[in-house]
């Protein structure tokens, strides 16, 4: 390892006979044991998920961030995110009347909202756990350089690997898995396989933009409905949709407890769909028609 590198490590809790053991406590210390430098654990939410019958549901995961030593990448410009107060303005002293905030925006945390690549996410392939591209996309970015290699030694269906290449990284990586690894074979060429099947819906959108195809003439892995949308139809929101609501729906679970303890009536019920009113009212498009 290079002495700017860094490792990043992904894990959720391992259930064994009712009990549920967080593997990240047991991870944290053989990476110790490297003389490797802890930096962040990172919490993973989502909102969906297993639910328990005996316990707290899970709804997160963990990602460990390791370091060689104190001479690490750390770039945070190309991750930084919207302020919660964004006109803020100093209205004292000498810098009275100007932002007391970074224009460019704020660091983002160590609590990340990425959507999970399930049902109804462009990427998802034939995956059982795949990560994100926008999560990848901010390790990569704020931990190396342009022209960087970035190591996956369990690429799945090589999300790393496109992430890398699509921000100007090298990557170097394994897979087992024959059917995995002709995925993301596929991701990286961007080009069907011999039966004219593209391995997901972010890649048929992306061969249709570039060759100008109309994306409901082809097919991918986990097509369930007739015919592909172009991307113009796609449902997919930034990680500040998903963090809003997460709020605002354990917001309302919250309040619904505190009414039932005090024996009051209970807020009204919430959809939360994205808050428009348009949006309330209308079918929001899918995947495909």
């Amino acid at each position: 390892m290079s002495k700017k590198a860094s490792i990043f490590w992904q894990v959720g809790a391992y259930s064994n006979r009712g009990a549920l053991i967080p593997l990240d406590v047991r991870f944290f210390p053989l990476l110790e044991d490297l003389d490797l430098i802890p930096r962040n654990r990172i919490v993973w939410v989502r909102q969906h998920g297993l639910h328990g019958r005996r316990k707290f549901s899970a709804r997160h995961e963990t990602i460990l961030w390791f370091t060689k030593t104190d001479e690490y990448v750390f770039n945070l410009d190309p991750i930084r995110v919207p302020q919660k107060f964004q006109n803020k303005k100093a209205w004292k002293g000498s810098n009275k009347g100007q932002l007391t905030c970074h224009p460019g925006g704020k660091n983002p945390g160590d609590i990340w909202l990425f959507r999970n690549v399930k049902h109804n996410h462009e990427e998802q392939t034939v995956h059982p756990c795949q990560f994100p591209e926008d999560l990848v996309s901010r390790i990569v970015l704020s931990t190396t350089e342009p022209g960087d290699v970035v190591l996956d030694p369990y690429m799945g269906a090589g999300t790393v690997a496109v992430v890398a290449r699509d921000e100007g990284r090298h990557f170097v990586g394994a897979e087992l898995d024959p059917d995995y690894h002709a995925i993301c074979q596929q991701r990286l060429s961007g080009e069907p396989d011999e039966n004219g099947v593209f391995p997901n819906l972010k890649t048929l959108r992306d061969y249709a933009a570039r060759t100008g195809t109309q994306a409901s003439t082809l097919q991918f892995a986990k097509q369930v409905g007739r015919a592909p949308t172009d991307r113009s139809k796609a449902r997919i929101y930034p990680e500040k949709h998903h963090r809003q609501q997460m709020e605002e729906r354990l917001e309302y679970e919250e309040e619904c407890f505190a009414a039932d303890r005090r024996g009051d009536s209970r807020p009204s019920s919430r959809d939360f769909v994205p808050s428009t009113h348009e949006a309330r009212l209308l079918p929001l498009p899918g995947l495909t028609d």
